[in-house]
């Protein structure tokens, strides 16, 4: 028993031994590939953060078409105040408590945005550090 032992003990040396030497012969070619994987990943993260800062600079411009909508509504609320016309007031002032909500979400959306694109820049830059 014990010499069955011994020699599946060398057989799994013998096994453990050529797969060194082929990982050893080819180390070169194995470094090379994971080098050609981590460019293929950062080009990949590149596409992935221009469609972040596209996103970003879609919600820059929805929020300044937002603001401009609000003092629009805004001055319509005081035009018919000044004219009397409390009813009409109050529904432009619903109007512009929609247009604030919605102005919040995009303004909390943008500054998610900007986060992102700032990780994704610092997550490439170290990725090619790497490289």
């Amino acid at each position: 028993m014990s010499v069955i032992k011994k020699l599946v003990t060398l057989l799994r040396g013998s096994v453990r031994e050529i797969g060194d030497s082929v990982i050893d012969a080819n180390g070169a070619r194995i470094y090379e590939q994971e080098i050609v994987d981590a460019k293929h990943h950062i080009e990949q993260a590149r596409g992935e953060l221009t469609a972040v800062m596209a996103k970003e600079m879609q919600s820059a411009r929805e929020i300044e078409r937002l603001k401009g909508e609000a003092a629009r509504y805004e001055a319509l609320a005081i035009e018919a105040l000044d004219k009397s016309k409390e009813s009409l007031a109050e529904d432009v002032a619903v109007k512009v408590a929609e247009v604030e909500a919605q102005l919040d979400e995009q303004t909390k959306a943008h500054a998610s945005y900007a986060v992102q694109v700032q990780r994704l820049r610092d997550l490439i830059k170290a990725a090619e550090a790497r490289i």
